[in-house]
């Protein structure tokens, strides 16, 4: 995770909670920094996850995006694979907001956070990001 910042406690919580299947908990969890810490902590925490992500991954993740990867998203229960356009819209988010960050690509990221028509869409892609950032984490025994 990130430098330690006041939410940081609230953003783990969400992973463990995401990790061990309680999605409700995991939403009322990020509502909870949404209420305390306001609307501007939640991407602050959302690169907080990535960055967790990105720091267990084998190799140098860092390098290969910026080198350019093709995003493709694994199904954790069945193991298949797909490509972006045979996932739901906000997992096609979270695979793009994780790839941007993974490459420091600011521009992308913050284009990616400013994409949203909706409170709905951006909701979408919150719990996408923290779901696939909560399933990375549980198969590589980190939460």
């Amino acid at each position: 995770m990130s430098p330690r910042q006041p939410w940081t406690p609230l953003a783990v919580e969400a992973l463990k909670h995401m990790a061990d299947g309680h999605d409700q908990a995991a939403i009322d969890t990020v509502k909870r920094i949404h209420d305390r810490y306001g609307a501007d902590a939640v991407p602050e925490v959302m690169i907080a996850w990535v960055d967790t992500v990105l720091a267990v991954l084998p190799g140098d993740v860092t390098q290969s995006a910026r080198n350019g990867i093709g995003l493709a998203f694994m199904n954790i229960d069945s193991g298949d694979v797909t490509g972006a356009d045979e996932v739901p819209p906000a997992v096609r988010w979270a695979g793009r907001f994780l790839v941007a960050r993974a490459a420091f690509d600011r521009d992308q990221a913050e284009a990616l956070l400013g994409s949203f028509t909706t409170e709905q869409e951006y909701g979408r892609a919150v719990f996408a990001l923290l779901d696939t950032c909560a399933g990375v984490l549980r198969t590589a025994g980190r939460l």
